[in-house]
């Protein structure tokens, strides 16, 4: 073999050693990205498969085994983002050995042509994932304990309630939200329904708020899906009473004005505003409920009625 022939055999060792030209080796790498996410759903499915196979072992928690599926798809997750990582400080470094302009003009459109991925994908979540259908078969096998009391008056915050009376203080429109803490002395009294995809029951509790309570019944509904435990479909006030501290009685005076613009007034005297609840005896003979809240130091006109009334209540708003 002559001198020629081995430059020439050398200098084509040397190239292929390099990976081609610049378009050759982006061409590479894009395909190294597409494969490194090809790779990631196939493992995606796989962990799928396997986790499935633990199901429903000693979990008693839909949210738990879940939780714990996602964090087995996170691990994986990251063990591709770093595949990917890898891939992206190869692509830099080849940009840096790049000659000309001409070069990295090359080695970019080989880096576009037919990529399908151009960055990794979101970490996996609960709004973005499609669960494995073998996991969610062996999930849905798993029974949570139905919730006691505790737990329901935990749930029950950020929920709201009517009064619940057809003959009440407050307008239809008139709602109770449940806070933190807002809720104490709960009991269940009975069970409409307990079935393995729905609970729901008959509660007595209280609920408060900084400046007033009320004695309440409610029916509570859960209901069991596919991925979480039980949660709260609805909840419905069957009568809210106010707890009376008779704290503020003598702070508020309803009385009877004359003229033209007179009726029935609440006059507050102190320097809070207060809520003043009661009857009044209408023209039609009928006892109709009334309640306002009267800011401080100020007179409220409640009617223009001039029969009779009775104050059930003055409590803060």
């Amino acid at each position: 073999m002559n001198k020629t022939l081995l430059v020439f055999f050398a200098a084509a060792l040397l190239l292929a050693a390099c990976g081609g030209n610049p378009y050759q080796k982006g061409m590479k790498l894009a395909s190294k990205y597409d494969a490194c996410v090809d790779e990631y759903f196939k493992a995606l499915e796989q962990e799928g498969v396997d986790f499935a196979d633990h199901l429903p072992g000693d979990y008693h928690s839909r949210a738990a085994a879940i939780e714990d599926y996602l964090q087995v798809l996170r691990d994986c997750h990251q063990k591709y983002l770093e595949k990917w990582g890898k891939i992206y400080s190869e692509e830099q470094r080849a940009r840096k050995r790049m000659k000309s302009s001409s070069d990295r003009s090359e080695f970019e459109m080989g880096l576009q042509s037919d990529r399908e991925c151009y960055t990794f994908v979101s970490v996996p979540d609960l709004e973005t994932i499609e669960i494995s259908p073998a996991v969610l078969q062996k999930v849905r096998k798993i029974i949570p304990s139905k919730p006691g009391e505790a737990q329901i008056a935990h749930d029950l915050v950020g929920h709201s309630l009517s009064e619940g009376k057809d003959d009440g203080y407050y307008p239809q429109s008139w709602t109770w939200k449940i806070t933190e803490g807002g809720v104490s002395d709960l009991k269940v009294v009975s069970t409409q329904e307990n079935a393995n995809s729905r609970y729901t029951v008959d509660v007595t509790m209280q609920v408060s708020s900084e400046t007033r309570a009320y004695d309440t019944k409610a029916t509570v509904s859960y209901v069991l899906d596919d991925i979480s435990d039980w949660k709260i479909e609805n909840v419905r006030s069957l009568g809210m009473d106010i707890v009376k501290t008779h704290r503020y009685d003598d702070c508020v005076r309803c009385y009877y004005t004359k003229g033209l613009a007179g009726g029935l007034t609440a006059e507050n005297n102190c320097e809070i505003a207060l809520e003043v609840a009661g009857k009044e005896l209408t023209y039609s003979g009928k006892w109709e409920k009334f309640c306002r809240v009267i800011p401080p130091h100020q007179q409220v006109l409640i009617s223009y009625t001039e029969l009779d009334f009775k104050v059930d209540y003055v409590e803060r708003p």
